[in-house]
């Protein structure tokens, strides 16, 4: 593969697993707030 295919693999590699971490971490962030709801809910 000639270096450009090779720097534009890396490019499409590095954004998909950017966006996968980026949408790990909001998954993450809105769970614990929708847990912390539902915890305050059952201490009533």
């Amino acid at each position: 593969m000639c270096p450009a295919c090779i720097a534009s693999a890396g490019v499409v590699v590095g954004s998909v697993v950017s966006t996968g971490g980026l949408t790990a971490l909001v998954a993450r962030v809105l769970r614990k707030k929708k847990g912390e709801k539902s915890d305050s809910k059952e201490k009533e």
